[in-house]
């Protein structure tokens, strides 16, 4: 892609927004050097990634990148034999458990993409378990690392102690006390010391070890200590020694797996990239686009991404009919040249693998090339004048430009004498024409108007104008050329009507009436406009209204079956239990009558009572049958009269809803139904009690019924992270969650001070602390929820 028209499109700033949405440096290194690719398969692959990643934010939630270092120099010196340090070999640590939990993540979705960048992640339980048990958070080698360490600390515990208790015998005793600058002990150059006075040095048995600045003191051994001193500085060597050979071997464990741990690295910050992708297409509200090979453009609701709220949608198409040149014209500062911008920058952006701030469903061509000339190109160190700024330029397209090109022209042929200039522009256009080029161009000579309308392959846009407010709408109108409005404008801005009309009579006939016919062809298009925008939305709403139809009365049949099957299972288990109660009483009836007769009575027979039982059973089966069909067909009695504010059942409906008016002069029912009014007959409605809650129960609010222990915060501005952090905890507390794990990053600290403030401060939040290592570390805030 040619590099100078990326920076004209301002891509770069594109590509510092969605690096800003990436979690660690490893994934922002990545979308640094993300660029228009050519390969229609490598574009599909990335516009799916993104679409994937996207979808997993909304159905699994954040992506879990806390503890992503890059290790990289790190992992290479231990593969090589170098030892890492404990500050190292625990952001080791922290990058495994972060591979781990996005194996995890993944697994959970439905990203057969991403599954295979997750499936490059390695399992490092080993070595992350074995430097969590050597080494402390806090970065100190444990005694538990080692038996040799322990025993070392424990043996330097000791001579310190022993060191200590004979340093204090000294200098408490009388005949010492008084050299002494002062009874304390201190240290120097690794030796323990204590301070004597100056005068008093050569009546003080010891080695001199330092001079205070004025020289009035001297820091010495005494000599009683000297050999505990060595046996000491030799116990710590040992200590030292010993948390080398532990750092050396977890140093070795990682060593052994570097090629995976690489790989794996590198996986993540793919993924991280990915992810990146997914979170700025959707902050900008963007669209996946249909990629296409054919040179078919069809931007729907198109907006430039640079410039939010502020955004005009546009609709641009090219191509699609087989005309492959679209010159629009219209007055300065209507946005011709902001529109050349959006689809340079969106075709570049989709050929990235990034989702564009335009409607579903539309369409971006596939382009080995995109060339522009946009802006002014006068220079004065090159002597340069505009025309010839924007003519080098052209010159380069021209020599350059292939069939799979996209060329953008703002203000062809400007900057000289009009004729020759638009000469010049009729001819560059059809040498890109010729070559099979899609070419946008934009222009005000009204020469160019004719001709684009009267040659093959050239279609005519304008960027509409409200003659009214003399303010531009930033609309691209396709199939008409837009008029200058030059004439117009000046007499609303009060220039005298002599001076317009004489400058009407030297414009000659034959432009007054081509602007004429514009104008005309213009207010053609505008009532078109408002019929058929008037049509689309009676059109929608009577969609939505349907749709709202058709959705109660699938809800409705959807109760109906559940309580019918409901209603049958309860009639089964009760026959089910009656019939399990009947077989029992038979049972010890047959032991009765088993002993009666070794007694010589006459109890009833068996078989009798049998009989009996199962009549009765069949009668209980039938009496359940027939009640079935009540539980749907039994209906209340007819209404003769409603009252407005009675709740009642429409039937042609199936919900419930309440008397508007009780009725009309056509005998008509006015009823709500939701954000629905119908009006119905009388016979189709039926007497329901207004619905009350019952005793205890409670309402369970969307809160409790969905929402995640953590939010992510990475990326966020400091007042949006605030606000957002703010609701999620009132969401959580009103959930009866009992803490939440909030992630915002290492970075410079300043988010993680801005969640702590507010958490400080919170009425809801009982405590909080910095994430362990295996939560994420000083990265991840978790909060305890509760009164404080």
């Amino acid at each position: 892609m040619d590099t100078r028209t990326l920076r004209l499109l301002e891509y770069d700033r594109v590509r510092a927004r969605v690096r800003e949405h990436a979690a660690s440096s490893l994934g922002q290194a990545l979308v640094e050097r993300l660029k228009p690719a050519r390969d229609p398969a490598l574009v599909r692959a990335r516009l799916a990634e993104t679409f994937q990643a996207r979808r997993m934010l909304a159905e699994v939630g954040e992506a879990p990148f806390g503890g992503l270092h890059d290790l990289r120099d790190a992992i290479r010196r231990a593969e090589k034999g170098g030892v890492l340090t404990a500050a190292e070999l625990l952001d080791l640590a922290e990058a495994a458990a972060c591979c781990r939990r996005l194996r995890r993540y993944v697994r959970d979705g439905e990203a057969p993409l991403l599954l295979h960048q997750a499936h490059l992640l390695g399992d490092f339980t080993a070595l992350e378990s074995a430097i969590e048990r050597a080494i402390a958070p806090n970065g100190d080698v444990v005694d538990a690392a080692s038996p040799a360490l322990a025993q070392a600390r424990r043996r330097v515990k000791a001579l310190h102690d022993e060191l200590q208790r004979e340093l204090h015998r000294l200098i408490t005793a009388p005949s010492v006390v008084e050299l002494l600058q002062e009874p304390i002990i201190t240290q120097r150059n690794g030796r323990f010391c204590v301070p004597v006075r100056a005068e008093a040095r050569n009546a003080f048995r010891g080695i001199v070890h330092d001079l205070s600045a004025s020289g009035q003191t001297v820091f010495m051994e005494p000599l009683t200590v000297v050999e505990l001193g060595n046996d000491l500085r030799e116990a710590e060597r040992q200590e030292t020694i010993e948390i080398e050979r532990v750092l050396a071997l977890l140093s070795g464990m990682a060593g052994t797996a570097a090629a995976a741990l690489l790989e794996s690295l590198e996986a993540a910050a793919r993924l991280d990239a990915i992810f990146a992708r997914a979170r700025y297409a959707r902050e900008t509200d963007a669209a996946e686009p249909e990629l296409n090979t054919d040179g078919i453009i069809d931007l729907i609701a198109a907006r430039h991404p640079l410039l939010g709220a502020d955004a005009v949608p546009i609709d641009i198409a090219l191509g699609a009919d087989g005309r492959g040149t679209l010159l629009i014209t219209g007055p300065n500062t209507g946005g011709k040249t902001v529109t050349l911008k959006t689809v340079g920058l969106l075709t570049a952006m989709a050929q990235s693998g990034l989702h564009i701030p335009a409607r579903h469903g539309s369409r971006v061509a596939l382009f080995d090339q995109i060339f522009a000339d946009i802006g002014d190109e006068q220079s004065i160190e090159q002597s340069l004048s505009t025309f010839s700024g924007h003519m080098t330029n052209i010159v380069r397209v021209v020599q350059d430009a292939g069939p799979r090109a996209l060329v953008l022209l703002d203000e062809i042929g400007a900057g000289t004498d009009p004729a020759e200039g638009a000469a010049l522009a009729k001819a560059i256009l059809l040498a890109l024409q010729s070559r099979g080029c899609r070419t946008i161009a934009t222009t005000h000579y009204g020469e160019l108007k004719v001709f684009a309308q009267s040659t093959e392959g050239f279609l005519n846009a304008s960027v509409e104008f409200d003659p009214e407010t003399l303010r531009p709408t930033y609309r691209v109108i396709a199939g008409l050329p837009g008029s200058s409005n030059a004439l117009h404008i000046s007499q609303r801005l009060g220039l005298p009507k002599p001076i317009i009309a004489s400058a009407k009579a030297l414009m000659g006939e034959a432009p007054q009436a081509l602007e004429q016919v514009l104008k005309q062809a213009e207010g053609v298009r505008r009532a078109l406009d408002r019929e058929r925008t008037a049509a689309a939305q009676a059109r929608t709403q009577g969609e939505a209204d349907a749709a709202r139809l058709q959705r109660a009365l699938q809800e409705f049949e959807a109760q109906r079956t559940t309580a019918l099957a409901a209603a049958r299972e309860k009639a089964r288990a009760i026959v089910q239990q009656a019939r399990a109660d009947a077989n029992a009483l038979l049972d010890e009836l047959k032991l009765a009558l088993r002993d009666a007769r070794g007694q010589g009575a006459q109890p009833p027979t068996l078989s009798s009572l049998r009989g009996r039982s199962r009549a009765v059973l069949g009668g209980l089966d039938a009496e359940i049958e027939a009640d079935e069909p009540a539980i749907i067909e039994d209906a209340p009695p007819p209404l003769h009269q409603v009252a407005a504010g009675q709740s009642v059942f429409v039937r042609s409906v199936g919900h419930r809803g309440t008397v508007l008016d009780g009725g009309a002069g056509d005998d008509l029912i006015e009823v709500q139904v939701g954000i629905m009014r119908v009006r119905v007959p009388l016979d189709d409605l039926e007497a329901v009690e207004a619905p009350t809650p019952a005793k205890g129960q409670t309402t369970v609010t969307a809160a409790e019924r969905d929402v995640a222990p953590e939010i992510h915060l990475l990326g966020l501005r400091a007042e949006e992270a605030s606000m957002r952090l703010d609701a999620y905890l009132y969401d959580a507390l009103a959930a009866n969650l009992p803490s939440v794990r909030i992630v915002h990053g290492h970075g410079t600290g300043a988010l993680r001070a801005v969640v702590h403030d507010l958490l400080r401060g919170h009425p809801g939040v009982a405590s909080y602390r910095a994430g362990d290592r295996g939560e994420g570390g000083a990265g991840v805030t978790i909060a305890v929820l509760g009164q404080q």
